[in-house]
């Protein structure tokens, strides 16, 4: 069963150690999952960045799909479920990309040396 109350704890967790939320692209491939897994659907989203945004200000995204005109924000990734990531049968026309997290170097450093 899909945790996103645990994933919005480590989104959380990302800002306050002063971690920036971005997103890790993986072209070529589609997240193909159950319909519950799919938030939103978003016609006419001709730029990636555009629907990189919009899954930045949505809570429950945490992965999306994006055709050129179509952005599908989900709430499930293929960190928690690898085996829903496939390869696109239009590999140069689709793009999966899912939030991450890259902590501050502060943040590395104090938690390296204790």
């Amino acid at each position: 069963m899909n945790d996103v109350s645990a994933l919005d704890l480590n989104y959380d967790d990302c800002l306050t150690t002063n971690g920036t939320i971005t997103f890790e692209l993986i072209t070529g491939f589609v997240f193909t999952s159950s319909a519950d897994t799919v938030t939103m659907m978003i016609p006419g989203v001709l730029h990636l960045a555009d629907c990189l945004d919009h899954c930045r200000q949505n809570q429950t995204c945490n992965s999306l799909n994006f055709e050129t005109g179509l952005c599908v924000l989900l709430s499930s990734s293929a960190l928690q479920l690898p085996d829903a990531l496939t390869p696109s049968q239009f590999p140069v026309f689709t793009i999966y990309a899912q939030k991450i997290c890259l902590k501050s170097m502060f943040y590395l450093k104090k938690n390296f040396h204790n």
